[in-house]
């Protein structure tokens, strides 16, 4: 009777492994860029508040990544850089509205799918370039 057999070299799995880190922290940090300026874009066109000047809808831009996703330092988004952008993002005791108006949360809620998507898709291609 014959029978059936293999032999597994694990030198390119472990190659892959040893590249994935670099991988995602490359992927990642694009990623988080991306999903900053989706998110921006949607607070810039559907926030609620009044915007008497245009000037706190003009400062809604992505912000700066920062850090490596390895170190778990990764850091970036959206954000409005007005001085009272917080003010109206969380509101005040004085506003009509209880809790602010929530422009950035709203618009990552609204576009938690896309963001999502991208996530999936960067990670997918970090473990593509690193060979696994």
């Amino acid at each position: 009777m014959g029978g059936v057999g293999f032999e597994f070299d694990p030198s390119a799995l472990v190659r892959g492994l040893q590249r994935l880190p670099h991988a995602l922290d490359v992927e990642l940090e694009h990623c988080l860029r991306k999903a900053g300026r989706v998110i921006a874009t949607q607070a810039r066109a559907s926030h609620d508040y009044t915007d008497r000047t245009g000037r706190l809808t003009r400062s809604i831009l992505p912000m700066a990544t920062t850090g490596r996703f390895t170190e778990d330092t990764l850091d970036g988004g959206a954000g409005a850089y007005m001085p009272y952008a917080a003010y109206v993002e969380e509101g005040t005791a004085r506003m009509h509205i209880h809790g602010g108006y929530r422009f950035l949360r709203l618009a990552a809620f609204q576009r938690y799918r896309d963001v999502e998507q991208l996530f999936n898709d960067h990670v997918e291609t970090a473990v593509r370039r690193a060979g696994l």
